[in-house]
C-alpha cells in the first residue's frame, strides 16, 4: 500500500506534488491508525520511493515526453532502460527501510 498507492498517482499525473499532496495525507493517517507513528520516516522514504517512480514511468511526465520527442526515441525503447535502474532503486530503498526500522 504505501508503494502502490503514490505510485500509482505519480504515474496518473507524472507530476511529484501530485503524489505527494494526495497519497501522503491519507497514508499518514493509515500509519497512525496503525499505531506505528515512530515509524513515520521509514514509511514515507517507501512512499516517495514509489511517488518518484510511477512519475519516471509516466507517459504524461513533461520531461518524458519531451526528450523523447527531441531526440526521436519511441517510448518502449525507453521503457526497456528504464526498468533495471527502478527495481534497483526500490531495492535500494527497502533496504534502506529495513535499516531504519530496526533503528528507530
Amino acid at each position: 500500500m504505501v508503494l502502490f498507492l503514490p505510485f500509482l498517482i505519480g504515474g496518473a499525473t507524472g507530476i511529484s506534488i501530485a503524489f505527494v499532496g494526495a497519497a501522503f495525507p491519507i497514508l499518514i493517517s493509515i500509519i497512525h491508525a496503525m499505531g506505528e507513528d515512530h515509524l513515520m520516516l521509514p514509511y514515507m522514504l517507501l512512499a516517495y520511493t514509489g511517488g518518484f517512480i510511477g512519475v519516471m514511468l509516466s507517459p504524461l511526465h513533461l520531461c518524458f515526453i519531451l526528450s523523447n520527442t527531441y531526440f526521436k526515441i519511441k517510448m518502449p525503447a525507453v521503457y526497456s532502460l528504464l526498468w533495471k535502474p527502478c527495481l534497483i532503486l526500490i531495492g535500494c530503498s527497502f533496504c534502506y527501510f529495513l535499516i531504519l526500522k530496526f533503528y528507530f
